[in-house]
């Protein structure tokens, strides 16, 4: 629902409280009788109804008329004309992408139930509370349209939540996948000495276009010479571990292509994955905040998507991460700390051989959905 997305996009970004009024809604004027919330304009009229009518009562549960109706509730009326969002378990399943769920185009709802970080005790400790939460917490999707549970059990496990990745359908599993992104990583490797040398032709723009159109994203609006440019600026930087100019971009296509030229080092950082991160580290950031760690990981920021269950609902006051250097710097920092102490102990964490940087991303992307 659009008006529920935009009202949490703007909750997300602190324009607006978690408990809100009409008047909150209406702080940012857009023409004639219309104000603008999250990405959209709405009438006043609008704003003043469509929260009532699709509302419960906290107090004694009467609903609003088009709840009664049949509508499904999107919010809890607190008092008199006070409003927050309910956050019930039913998301839209809208990524940064045109993605397809057993070759269905039409979105799909799924409840998503994480019981967040009830498994660990490290809970100071980003990294260890990361790692021991995708070690020990259960992971299963249910999605509505299809009444089916994916998968058919709950995975536990590293290795079973890896199992439980796909994209963008079903059958395309992990297997599939890591196939493909293996081919991009060997692409990138051979093509890298041409690139330095700012002849690689359309051979550069045609992998990007591949990856792209793989990740499901817009290919970005750039020309052949300064895609080499900034990739050769982009990886230099990299490899330094210095934050790459603001002139270099960052979004959903080039976290993708960078992280596929630099497989041990960089994470694909979307929606999904800042979701996950978030979600897991929120409920204890009072304490995790003043972790001596943590300020290597300071900034970590949300990535909003297209609505769904990104961003999500939050007490601690993150920043906005979405093209922004120095939260993909982090995710990278905070990811391959995690790797890094997942791997130290391969028995504590069930696994037989170690995890890799794109194993893991898979696991944070479906813990994201």
């Amino acid at each position: 629902m659009a008006l529920y997305n935009n009202i949490l996009l703007d909750i997300q970004s602190r324009k607006i409280p978690q408990e809100f009024r009409t008047a909150d809604l209406t702080k940012y004027p857009n023409g004639a009788d219309m104000f603008l919330v999250g990405n959209a304009s709405y009438k006043l009229s609008t704003l003043k109804t469509l929260p009532a009518n699709l509302a419960v009562d906290a107090q004694n549960g009467k609903q609003g008329k088009h709840v009664g109706n049949g509508a499904e509730a999107r919010f809890e009326r607190i008092s008199i004309g006070l409003y927050r969002l309910l956050c019930s378990d039913s998301v839209q399943n809208v990524e940064e992408n045109n993605q397809e769920l057993d070759n269905s185009n039409e979105i799909d709802q799924m409840d998503y139930g994480r019981n967040l970080c009830s498994f660990v005790e490290h809970q100071d400790d980003p990294v260890e509370l990361i790692a021991q939460h995708l070690k020990n917490a259960p992971y299963q999707l249910y999605f509505k349209r299809q009444r089916t549970f994916h998968p058919k059990t709950p995975a536990v496990g590293l290795r079973g939540r890896v199992n439980t990745y796909f994209w963008p359908k079903l059958t395309d599993t992990w297997g599939v996948n890591k196939d493909r992104l293996s081919d991009y990583e060997s692409r990138f490797k051979a093509l890298e000495p041409i690139v330095r040398t700012q002849e690689s032709g359309n051979e550069l723009s045609d992998l990007f276009a591949d990856i792209c159109r793989w990740g499901g994203v817009k290919v970005p609006d750039i020309d052949n010479e300064k895609l080499e440019l900034n990739v050769i600026e982009v990886l230099t930087c990299i490899d330094k571990e210095q934050l790459p100019p603001k002139s270099c971009g960052i979004n959903g296509a080039y976290t993708k292509l960078y992280a596929l030229a630099r497989p041990t080092k960089f994470v694909i950082f979307d929606s999904r994955v800042a979701a996950a991160l978030i979600s897991i580290l929120d409920p204890y950031m009072e304490s995790i905040s003043l972790h001596q760690s943590w300020t290597k990981y300071d900034g970590l920021g949300y990535v909003s998507g297209r609505g769904g269950s990104r961003p999500r609902l939050t007490n601690w006051s993150w920043k906005p991460g979405y093209q922004k250097w120095e939260a993909q710097f982090a995710a990278n920092a905070l990811c391959l700390d995690v790797l890094k102490r997942i791997n130290s102990d391969l028995n504590l964490f069930g696994l037989e051989m170690p995890l890799t940087l794109r194993e893991l991303e898979a696991i944070l992307f479906m813990e994201g959905y």
